[in-house]
């Protein structure tokens, strides 16, 4: 979160108020979401429940995704369960123990005779890749010094948190974010937050990405649908009537784009971190800058989970690149091989995080 293109394991969201809708339907019509609308109020977020009678598929599988469980209230994931009974116990003395209470999971940090105690209230992440706690002190957000990792099966230091020894028990709980970070934060994990500079207003936010994260507020789509009105399609926006560029772009929003002028044909070199941000390896490749078809949704449908089997994978690129004479003698595309290690082979930039680097390279 602090430093975010680093640490953040897992782009404000719109908001209810009047001012920040106007700013996303403006950003919806300059990107060729949808037409100029003549616009009475403020459209209304109504839940993704809403949605399910008209888009039945589309919802179930949405959401049972890890989109869907990007952000949750900390004592209706499973991070409670797997650090009651295994929490971490760092060189130097610094010990962590936690207790679930009616307000979260209460973390109390002890070191050398000394303890602090706080709440953590939110678990980030879907599981893909790692659970980490959030909490208030002060008034103050705080990213918990703790995450767990689903792949080695343990908690560990946060990514970003410093490895050093602690000096005192106040630096275990964690790093404190500005209200901007903390505002992006939820803003990506989580549908409906206003985002302000003193930090995120949740007051409309519902947990995870739903279906109005990425559609846009759905109170005049629904009753021009209810209304069977021919423009309902004006009011909800569809990331894919976009082009490739654009559909990237939106994806990067939450999963990173290269910073203005930074734009490297080799992004893992420049930061290994950088594996992590995929639209940015994939914004790289010259499979994206020649076929201008290419984007995020090419391989994955992003209403459900990111397929396992390699074979899908390899339908894909065949799609393209079906030409035996592209091929050289020893590429296993003719026999349908994998492409993957080649081509996007698995990175892994700490011992606890492992990707599929999206910069598609050429050997």
């Amino acid at each position: 979160m602090q430093r975010l293109n680093r640490q953040c394991l897992h782009a404000a969201d719109p908001g209810p108020s009047s001012a920040r809708i106007g700013f996303v339907r403006s950003r919806w019509i300059l990107l060729g979401w949808i037409g100029v609308l003549p616009v009475s109020a403020a459209p209304a977020f109504i839940g993704d429940r809403a949605c399910a009678s008209c888009h039945p598929s589309q919802w179930q599988r949405q959401s049972v995704s890890r989109h869907a469980k990007a952000l949750s209230p900390i004592n209706d994931s499973p991070l409670p369960a797997l650090l009651v009974d295994r929490p971490l116990r760092e060189r130097g003395g610094i010990a962590y123990e936690y207790e679930v209470v009616d307000e979260g999971l209460q973390v109390t940090v002890h070191k050398d005779g000394a303890a602090v105690s706080a709440v953590l209230e939110w678990t980030f992440g879907g599981g893909a890749q790692g659970l980490t706690p959030v909490g208030r002190i002060g008034g103050k957000y705080f990213e918990h010094r703790v995450s767990y990792y689903p792949e080695r099966g343990n908690p560990a230091i946060t990514i970003g948190h410093p490895l050093g020894l602690l000096r005192k028990a106040r630096d275990g709980l964690g790093l404190l974010q500005d209200g901007r970070t903390i505002s992006k934060c939820f803003g990506c994990h989580a549908t409906g937050v206003e985002g302000t500079p003193a930090g995120p207003n949740l007051s409309a936010m519902q947990p995870g990405i739903r279906c109005e994260r990425c559609h846009g507020a759905g109170g005049e789509h629904a009753q021009s649908a209810q209304a069977e009105g021919d423009g309902r399609r004006r009011y909800i926006g569809n990331p894919g009537r976009m082009n490739a560029r654009k559909i990237t772009e939106m994806c990067g929003d939450c999963h990173r784009l290269p910073e203005p002028g930074m734009l490297t044909r080799t992004p893992e070199k420049i930061d290994p971190f950088n594996v992590r941000f995929q639209p940015m390896g994939l914004m790289a490749s010259r499979c994206f800058s020649r076929s201008q078809s290419l984007s995020c949704i090419t391989c994955h449908d992003p209403h459900e989970d990111a397929r396992k089997d390699a074979g899908f994978y390899v339908e894909k690129c065949l799609a393209c690149h079906s030409d035996a004479a592209e091929t050289s003698m020893d590429c296993g595309r003719q026999e349908q091989r994998n492409c993957l290690p080649c081509h996007m082979p698995r990175a892994s930039p700490s011992p606890h995080l492992f990707f599929t680097d999206h910069r598609i390279r050429v050997q």
